[in-house]
């Protein structure tokens, strides 16, 4: 069988689920999606255009000898993710209520 499958890892673009497309170069994104963006290396949300090129690479015959690969296109986030990220710890943990 020759199947191929690779997968292309997005972070934060515009969507139906994070903002409305306005026009063919402009967008409007949620505050939640927006505030997200910022915590990437490239401190905004990626534009549809640069979804281009990682999906001719995998649909042309340059990527034809990939296979089981993971593009992550995500402006950086992936690397400066944070186990907290878009997590609001109260206050008072639970683990200090338990020590307390």
């Amino acid at each position: 069988m020759k199947t191929r499958v690779n997968t292309i890892c997005p972070g934060i673009f515009p969507s139906k689920m994070r903002g409305v497309t306005v026009g063919k170069h402009s967008y409007n994104i949620n505050h939640h999606a927006e505030k997200a963006a910022l915590g990437c290396k490239a401190g905004r949300p990626g534009r549809p255009e640069e979804m281009v090129g990682p999906v001719l690479l995998l649909s042309s015959p340059a990527g034809g000898y990939m296979n089981h690969a993971l593009l992550t296109v995500d402006g950086g986030r992936l690397m400066g993710a944070n186990i907290n990220d878009g997590i609001r710890m109260p206050e008072k943990s639970y683990t200090d209520e338990i020590r307390g």
